[in-house]
């Protein structure tokens, strides 16, 4: 009696991400089903096109720990953000990943927008505005502070109130 195979699976083809291989200059070579779920688009759409046709990647800050962001246009013209990252393989083709984080990325913007507006009253306010923890040490201070005490309120960050 012997054994048989199990049957093979496709992992990539069945992994929820998205996965790219493109070659050294971009162009897709491979994409699994998640990939063209995300991009909007059948295989045969894909293939040998360039991936940046259909992601625009954002200019990070080199102080974000985030995996570069993107925005993908969709086939029927939705936009979709994308967090993308790639490795080389020892064959010179790049397997790369991209994971949706749209409603991250909205919900970011949405908390972005609170703070800015917050910030723009407590900055209007003529009076002192600071915020002290519970080590007594300013964490945030007004904009009416950098006038009465000629100091950014930044400065005063971690400081005691009797050193300000």
């Amino acid at each position: 009696m012997s054994a048989s195979a199990p049957p093979t699976v496709d992992l990539i083809e069945e992994m929820p991400v998205a996965v790219v291989v493109t070659n050294a200059r971009g162009a897709i070579l491979s994409v699994n089903r998640a990939g063209t779920e995300l991009l909007g688009y059948t295989r045969s759409e894909l293939i040998g096109k360039g991936l940046d046709v259909f992601i625009e990647l954002a200019t990070g800050h080199a102080d974000d720990a985030r995996a570069p962001r993107g925005n993908v246009r969709r086939g029927d013209g939705t936009v979709r953000v994308v967090e993308a990252s790639g490795r080389k393989l020892p064959n010179g083709m790049i397997l790369q990943t991209l994971h949706d984080v749209t409603p991250t990325a909205a919900a970011e913007d949405l908390l972005r927008d609170s703070v800015d507006r917050l910030l723009f009253i407590a900055n209007s306010v003529p009076a002192l505005l600071a915020y002290v923890g519970k080590d007594a040490r300013y964490t945030w201070g007004n904009e009416t502070y950098r006038r009465w005490f000629e100091q950014s309120p930044e400065s005063m960050t971690g400081r005691h109130p009797a050193e300000v």
